[in-house]
C-alpha cells in the first residue's frame, strides 16, 4: 500500500498523458483541427525554428509561403513587418529552445512517412502539441518536487495537480493553444521553484547551476516572468532557511559561473536580433508597452471581462486559505502576497491589459504553482474535518467549473473577448449546442 501510495502522483501524470493523447487523437488534430496548433501568438514563437533549421531566412520571405497556404484570411501574420520592409520576429526565443527536440523528430517523422518538410504540416504542428502535454506534466511533476519539501502525503500532492491542471487556464493552453507561451513559461517557473527548494536545502551546487540556467529560459520565454525571483524570500521562510546569502556566497564559484551561463543564453537574443535586423538589441514591440501609472488592476484580477479570479477561481480560494493560515505569521503572508501583488501589477499595466482574445488572465497561467501552495498547505494543516471536508468539495466544485469554462470557450459558448457580468450570467454552465454563439447577439 505504502509503494502505491507514493507511486500515486506518478500514475495521476499518466493519466493526464493517456487522456491527452485520446484527446489530440479524437478532436485536435482530426479534420482541419490541427492547423491552430501553430497559431496566434504562438506563430511568432515558433517561427525561429523554420527559420533556422528549414528555409535558412531570418528575414523570413517564407512566411509569405507559408501563410497563404496553412493560414489563408488569418489578420495575424507571423513577423511583424516595419515601413522599410525588414521583418522582425517580437515575440523571444525562449519558447523556440524548448520546442527545438520536438521540432527535429518532426523533420525525421516528415521524412519518414513523407510528409512535407516544410515546419507547418500536420506532424509539425501535432508536435507542438505533444510539446505542450510534455512540458505541462513535467512542470506537474517538478511541482510535485517542490511540495514534497512541505507535504508529507502524496494524496494532498495529488489533489494539488488536480487543481493545478484542470482547475486553471493551464488545460486551456495545454490542449487548445500549445503554441501559446504560457504552458511553457509553467514549466520553467516549476523547475526554477524545484530547484529553489533543493538548492537551499541540500546546498548542492549542481542544482544552483541548474538553478540559475532555468532562470535564463524564464527570461527568454517572458522576460516579464523574471518577476518569480521576487517569491525566494517566501520559499526561504517555508524552508527555514535563515542564511541564504551565506549559502550562495560558500557557492561563489558556481554562481559566477551560472551567471555567464545566464549571460550568454541572453546573447542568443541579441544575436537573434543582429540577424534580423543588422542591430544587437531593439524594443520590438513597437507602439506596445507598459503604463504604470494606469494600470488596470481591478479588471484584470476581478473583472467580468478577463479578471484572473473570475476564470481562475481555484486561486481566490488558496489566496483566502493564506490568511487564517498565516494570521500570526504575518511577515510569511507579506512575502506570498508582495510578489503576487506585482506580478498582477505589472501584467495590468500592459497597454492591452485584456491581452487579446484569450481564455481567461493568460499572463497568470505559469504563476498556479506558486499561487496554489497556501491551499496545499491548509489541506495538510487543517485538523477539523467538517472544514477540510468543506474545502475539499469547494475546489472540487470550482475545478469542475474551471472544466465547464474551458469548454465554453472553445465551443463559442463565452466570448473570446468582452465578457461582462450580464453575459456571463446569461452563459453560466450553458454547455448545449443550442447556446453556441449566443453571446454575440447579445453585445
Amino acid at each position: 500500500m505504502k509503494a502505491l501510495n507514493w507511486s500515486f502522483p506518478k500514475l495521476l501524470l499518466l493519466t493526464f498523458a493517456f487522456i491527452s493523447v485520446v484527446f489530440f487523437l479524437s478532436f485536435k488534430w482530426v479534420n482541419n483541427q490541427w492547423r491552430y496548433n501553430i497559431a496566434s501568438d504562438g506563430k511568432g514563437y515558433y517561427v525561429y525554428l523554420p527559420a533556422a533549421f528549414i528555409y535558412h531566412d531570418f528575414s523570413y520571405q517564407f512566411t509569405k509561403y507559408t501563410e497563404e497556404k496553412y493560414y489563408p484570411g488569418d489578420i495575424q501574420p507571423s513577423v511583424a513587418q516595419f515601413p522599410s520592409g525588414q521583418k522582425l520576429n517580437k515575440y523571444f526565443v525562449g519558447e523556440a529552445v524548448l520546442l527545438m527536440p520536438f521540432f527535429f523528430v518532426a523533420c525525421f517523422l516528415s521524412y519518414l512517412f513523407q510528409f512535407p518538410i516544410d515546419g507547418y504540416s500536420f506532424i509539425f504542428q501535432a508536435s507542438v502539441s505533444v510539446a505542450a502535454m510534455f512540458y505541462a506534466l513535467a512542470g506537474l511533476y517538478m511541482l510535485s518536487k517542490f511540495l514534497k519539501h512541505f507535504i508529507a502525503s502524496d494524496n494532498i500532492i495529488s489533489l494539488v495537480l488536480l487543481l493545478v491542471f484542470l482547475g486553471s487556464n493551464l488545460l486551456h493552453y495545454t490542449w487548445m493553444e500549445p503554441s501559446m507561451s504560457h504552458v511553457y513559461s509553467f514549466f520553467a517557473i516549476s523547475v526554477f521553484m524545484a530547484f529553489s527548494a533543493d538548492f537551499f536545502t541540500f546546498k548542492n551546487k549542481a542544482k544552483l547551476l541548474l538553478l540559475i540556467a532555468i532562470f535564463g529560459v524564464i527570461c527568454l520565454i517572458r522576460p516579464v516572468n523574471a518577476l518569480i525571483i521576487l517569491t525566494l524570500p517566501f520559499i526561504w521562510m517555508l524552508l527555514k532557511i535563515r542564511s541564504p546569502f551565506a549559502i550562495i556566497i560558500q557557492s561563489k564559484k558556481t554562481f559566477s559561473l551560472g551567471f555567464l551561463l545566464f549571460g550568454a543564453m541572453l546573447f542568443l537574443q541579441l544575436f537573434l536580433y543582429k540577424l534580423q535586423i543588422g542591430q544587437w538589441w531593439t524594443w520590438a514591440y513597437a507602439n506596445e508597452g507598459f503604463n504604470f501609472s494606469h494600470p488596470h488592476f481591478s479588471e484584470l484580477v476581478f473583472s467580468f471581462r478577463k479578471g484572473w479570479l473570475v476564470y481562475t477561481p481555484i486561486a481566490l480560494i488558496s489566496i483566502i486559505s493564506a490568511i487564517p493560515m498565516w494570521r500570526k505569521n504575518v511577515v510569511l503572508l507579506l512575502a506570498f502576497l508582495m510578489p503576487l501583488v506585482i506580478v498582477l501589477y505589472v501584467a495590468s499595466s500592459w497597454h492591452d491589459w485584456a491581452y487579446g482574445a484569450s481564455y481567461g488572465c493568460r499572463p497568470m497561467t505559469e504563476y498556479v504553482g506558486f499561487v496554489i501552495i497556501p491551499l496545499a498547505l491548509s489541506l495538510q494543516t487543517i485538523k477539523n474535518y467538517l472544514f477540510k471536508a468543506i474545502l475539499v468539495f469547494s475546489t472540487w466544485c470550482l475545478l469542475l467549473l474551471n472544466c465547464v469554462q474551458v469548454y465554453q470557450i472553445n465551443k463559442h459558448i463565452l466570448l473570446w473577448d468582452n465578457m461582462s457580468f450580464k453575459t456571463y450570467k446569461a452563459s453560466f454552465l450553458k454547455t448545449s449546442d443550442a447556446h453556441v454563439n449566443m453571446l454575440e447577439q447579445m453585445e
